[in-house]
């Protein structure tokens, strides 16, 4: 094989892996790899009572920290969340990709 062949192949193999690291980084971070997606699991009535508490208590940043450990949301995520909540729109079920998501919604 040529000296152009050999390089032609180690440029295909260093894209290759390349690629593979910025994939297997973003799942192993555990970030929502869609933006505005954020998780639902743990949120239940009693969650999103205790958000409103804490809301009403002036105490926005515990209220993100609960609505985080509920929902496995991340900072910014969750941050939108509550401030739609703080502001007096209501999150609805919305599926998207075979995921269930909240969005903020105007009664």
């Amino acid at each position: 094989m040529s000296a152009s062949g050999w390089f032609l192949v180690a440029l295909i193999v260093l894209v290759a892996a390349v690629l593979a690291f910025r994939l297997l980084g973003r799942a192993a971070s555990g970030r929502p790899t869609t933006s505005g997606e954020v998780g639902t699991v743990g949120l239940d009535d009693g969650a999103r009572a205790e958000i409103h508490r804490l809301l009403a208590a002036d105490k926005k940043i515990q209220a993100i920290k609960v609505y985080r450990e509920r929902t496995g949301a991340g900072l910014r995520d969750a941050k939108v969340a509550v401030e739609s909540l703080e502001r007096g729109e209501s999150l609805r079920r919305a599926r998207c990709s075979g995921t269930t998501s909240f969005r903020a919604s105007r009664h």
